[in-house]
Parts: structure tokens; sequence; C-alpha cells
């Protein structure tokens, strides 16, 4: 959304603000990753997953959303 409505001059800073998002997310979803893989219950694991592969899933969209905005804004 603040790819559509932020000041124009910084359109570049959403952006990249929109990648960052993205790459936070899947530095936290490797460290859940790394976690779970030492417990023994199958249960948890498969319970913790469920959460976290659709937030991953989510921040890769509103990057994807985001950048879609933004490329098409600064495009000669």
């Amino acid at each position: 959304r603040l790819a559509e409505i932020g000041n124009p001059n910084r359109i570049s800073d959403t952006g990249v603000a929109a990648i960052l998002l993205e790459a936070a997310a899947r530095a936290a979803h490797l460290n859940v990753l790394i976690n779970l893989k030492g417990l023994a219950e199958a249960d948890v694991t498969r319970e913790r997953l469920a959460i976290t592969d659709p937030l991953l899933a989510r921040a890769r969209d509103l990057r994807d959303a985001a950048m879609h905005t933004v490329e098409a804004a600064v495009r000669p």
C-alpha cells in the first residue's frame, strides 16, 4: 500500500523496504527450520510449520505486490 500512497520521490525506498521485509521473513523462517530439525515431536514440528510457512508466503506476496507497483512507477 505504501508504494501506492507514499511520496513518489521515495518510491525506490519502498521497494528496498519490501525486499528487506521478505529477507527478514526468510531469515526468521530459516531459524525456525533449524530449531525444529532438532525436535523429536513431529506433531509440534507440523504445527509450527503450519504457522510459519504461510507467513513466509505472505511476505513473498507482499514483496511481489510492492515491487510490481514500484517497478511500474520507476521505469522510464
